[in-house]
């Protein structure tokens, strides 16, 4: 059992957590050194609006410049204070303040020596042991002349109205993680009811249930996996019944020479037989031991057909000089039956297969039309223009419609079948040459086998 906090659920929602986390960390911090860079910018542009007062206080010569001066700065925001400051014997002095204590101190706060290149100094500074902002504007414009107006304001406020609109977002911030956090929950107990959907069924197909699985109505990969899944349950169940008949019929065909071989040995060895029949039951033994033999032989080389590969060696071969020479090697059991054999078409098609199973695989379908053949078999190859077909055909009395689904299986044989291996040792051949084959009757009488082999097969000895 996965435990909880190894759960993809747990995972997930931490790892969401920890991106929104991040996210809020790097977006608080950004945006709050924006924010107080934007207060203190929009602090030394009100500072600044207020030297259009001061430089009005000089435009009438006649005005006493300090007592307009004064009076002009006593309009000023209340938040804000001034420092007329006096240059005197290379000190700096407070000559007017709103602070009347400090008329006549010096004047702490460092300014420099000129204003050249910068025609309003500004920054951040302790003066009388408070952080201020402060805007020095100078009487008289080009460099440090007597006098000297610092407008400053309180930085704390500046750093409060910061902090204050920061909580406010922050808030605003909280709340959007909160809700993005039950959307995430949301999501993934979505995202994770399919895994234990296709878990339970997992554990079924592991215990050999191969009952159909559900499909998972997702209509995304969790849909197209579950009907990946259902499908491979389906093959599975149909290979599962298909090793149970084979076992069933395997048992059965080796069984039946088996209980002969034993009777007629026990027979002879009790003295039940005598004279010929002793001879009639050592023939029916070596007959019924021949055939037992040749069912494990074709088992055997069914299951290498099926397993393994090493055994299949392609190689370019020609079909228009290749059916010829099969047809040479049943022209015995041919003229047994007295059947005709009718080769109707012959293209010289070039794939690439394993000569010699495809000879025995051919064989066997040729061997199977003279079983059940009256007059004559047929055989023809058709290119075509990215496969090739082989056909072959008998006149006989045609495939049953209740066989023609099991025809190719393993010990599933007609009336006058032999060991029910045959067809499906072709069809193995068949598809290890990468090809398919088909089962189905001709008009007016007959069946009809057909091989379709593709071209784009390469050989194991050719470039890639």
């Amino acid at each position: 059992m996965v435990r909880l906090w190894n759960s993809i659920r747990v995972k997930l929602l931490l790892s969401h957590l920890l991106i929104a986390f991040l996210v809020l960390v790097i977006s608080g911090s950004t945006f709050f050194t924006f924010l107080r860079n934007y207060t203190i910018d929009n602090a030394y542009q009100g500072l600044l609006q207020q030297d259009r007062i001061l430089r009005d206080s000089f435009i009438d010569d006649r005005l006493d410049p300090n007592r307009q001066l004064i009076f002009r700065i006593a309009r000023i925001n209340a938040v804000s204070e001034f420092y007329l400051v006096n240059v005197k014997s290379g000190g700096m002095f407070v000559e007017q303040t709103n602070d009347t204590s400090m008329q006549g101190q010096p004047f702490m706060l460092q300014l420099g020596n000129t204003f050249a290149g910068e025609e309003y100094p500004r920054g951040i500074g302790q003066l009388a042991g408070r952080s201020i902002l402060y805007v020095a504007v100078p009487v008289q414009k080009g460099r440090l002349s007597q006098r000297v107006i610092v407008l400053t304001t309180d930085a704390y406020q500046v750093d409060r109205i910061t902090k204050e609109i920061f909580f406010v977002l922050l808030r605003g911030f909280l709340l959007t993680v909160a809700v993005i956090l039950i959307i995430v929950f949301i999501l993934v107990r979505q995202l994770v009811k399919p895994i234990h959907t296709m878990g339970a069924a997992v554990k079924r197909v592991a215990l050999r249930d191969f009952n159909p699985t559900p499909i998972i109505r997702t209509n995304d990969e969790w849909e197209q996996l579950s009907r990946a899944f259902h499908q491979m349950v389906e093959s599975l169940r149909q290979y599962n019944e298909g090793q149970r008949r084979f076992l069933q019929h395997a048992s059965h065909e080796l069984k039946t020479p088996l209980m002969s071989i034993q009777g007629y040995a026990e027979g002879i060895r009790d003295g039940l037989f005598q004279g010929d029949e002793i001879n009639e039951g050592l023939e029916i033994i070596s007959s019924e031991s021949i055939r037992l033999k040749k069912i494990v032989d074709e088992l055997i080389y069914l299951s290498k057909l099926e397993t393994l590969d090493d055994i299949y060696n392609p190689q370019q071969v020609d079909l228009g000089e290749l059916i010829p020479d099969i047809l040479a090697r049943i022209g015995s059991l041919t003229k047994q039956k007295g059947l005709s054999v009718n080769v109707t078409q012959l293209d010289h098609a070039v794939v690439v297969i394993d000569r010699d199973k495809l000879t025995q695989a051919i064989v066997n379908l040729l061997s199977n039309a003279v079983r059940y053949a009256l007059n004559e078999v047929g055989i023809s190859v058709i290119k075509q223009a990215d496969r090739t077909l082989i056909q072959v055909w008998d006149d006989g009395a045609g495939i049953d419609e209740t066989d023609r689904d099991r025809i190719f299986e393993r010990f599933y044989h007609g009336h006058k079948g032999d060991t029910g291996l045959g067809l499906a040792i072709t069809r193995a051949i068949v598809e290890k040459s990468e090809g398919r084959i088909e089962a189905s009757n001709r008009l007016p009488a007959g069946a009809l086998f057909q091989i379709s082999l593709p071209h784009r097969r390469r050989a194991n000895n050719e470039g890639s």
